[in-house]
């Protein structure tokens, strides 16, 4: 019984706040700063836990379906950065979640965001090859 009215004074006033707040994407404004056009490819680096769900949710801000934008994934536990020069030597955008610190060398910050804490806080990034 204590256990579940610990659980429930923890796990009340976060729902309550996420419902008041919304629930944000900070996938949203980070597709908001990647200038793709049509048939482009973009990749997105994360950790492995929610990796894929966070990957399509680039797709609706980016009218991916519509403009044939193609988004990959690589978890940081991979050595992605050499699949940057071999199979995804066509991609041009990297979008680094707040998890990820390392920027590959030939590759530049052009913008950055806050990701809200009910999201796990932290820094997005996204990056163009010089």
């Amino acid at each position: 019984l204590n256990t579940i009215a610990i659980t429930l004074a923890l796990l009340l006033p976060l729902s309550l706040l996420a419902g008041i707040h919304g629930q944000t994407m900070w996938t949203d404004e980070a597709a908001g700063a990647m200038s793709l056009e049509e048939n482009e490819h973009f990749l997105f680096v994360s950790d492995a836990t929610l990796g894929m769900h966070w990957l399509y949710t680039f797709f609706e801000p980016l009218d991916a379906e519509q403009n044939n934008i193609t988004g990959h994934w690589r978890s940081v536990e991979i050595n992605w950065v050499d699949a940057l020069d071999q199979e995804l030597s066509h991609v041009e955008v990297i979008v680094l979640a707040p998890e990820v610190d390392n920027v590959p060398t030939g590759w530049v910050v052009e913008s950055t965001g806050e990701v809200d804490l009910l999201n796990g806080g932290g820094e997005w990034r996204v990056l163009t090859r010089t």
